[in-house]
């Protein structure tokens, strides 16, 4: 009788270890799919967030050759600050472009983003002041 009882036994401590390896392998697969998963999440947020910057450089840029293409003619500050925002959006795409920003990347990025679109805004500003004292100035000349 004890000779069936340790064949008995030995099949059952295989069998609880079997069960402890799925487990384990149950649980490691689970680890794995909520990490990827993450990852694929974050992957995605970065590349929204580098078409959302790009849309914004390319407006940015557009209002720039907007305002240059109006034959107004530009102080020598103004003409540096404009080639400095230029400077500026080549470097932005360059660096949109190499494809492996890091999130701190992205996040100085932004922030010259938002300074390039404060001297856009000043520089449109400083421009249409112009166009109104160009106005008054015709018309003063017209009287």
């Amino acid at each position: 009788m004890e000779k069936e009882e340790q064949p008995l036994q030995k099949d059952s401590n295989k069998i609880y270890f079997l069960i402890a390896v799925i487990l384990a392998l149950l649980g490691t697969n689970t680890y794995l799919f909520l990490k990827d998963k993450k990852a694929n999440e974050r992957i995605l947020s970065i590349s929204d967030e580098k078409t959302r910057m790009q849309t914004e450089i390319d407006k940015i840029e557009a209002e720039l050759d907007n305002v240059s293409s109006m034959n107004i003619k530009l102080s020598d500050e103004m003409k540096s600050e404009q080639d400095r925002a230029r400077k500026q959006i080549k470097k932005l795409r360059a660096a949109l472009t190499q494809g492996q920003l890091t999130q701190s990347q992205l996040s100085k990025a932004q922030q010259e983003i938002k300074q390039l679109k404060n001297v856009v805004s000043k520089y449109s500003s400083a421009i249409d002041a112009f166009k109104k004292l160009n106005a008054n100035l015709t018309t003063e000349r017209n009287e």
